[in-house]
């Protein structure tokens, strides 16, 4: 479960800017990521780091029969 009092102090920004320059130096040139739609904050997060929108995808789900 995640500790919510943990949020807003800059440890995502930092894990995904760690990241991206991981990626570059070992010669990734696209790195993707998934949000939840309803997770503004870290939408907010990858647009301010250049994230753009791209591929988007519909989940369709139901329970199997017993």
């Amino acid at each position: 479960m995640p500790r919510r009092d943990w949020r807003r102090r800059g440890i995502a920004a930092c894990l995904k800017r760690h990241t991206l320059h991981w990626a570059a130096v070992h010669g990734l040139t696209e790195v993707s990521t998934w949000t939840q739609p309803g997770n503004h904050a870290m939408r907010r997060l990858n647009e301010t780091l250049g994230y753009t929108y791209g591929r988007q995808t519909i989940t369709v789900t139901r329970p199997l029969p017993l």
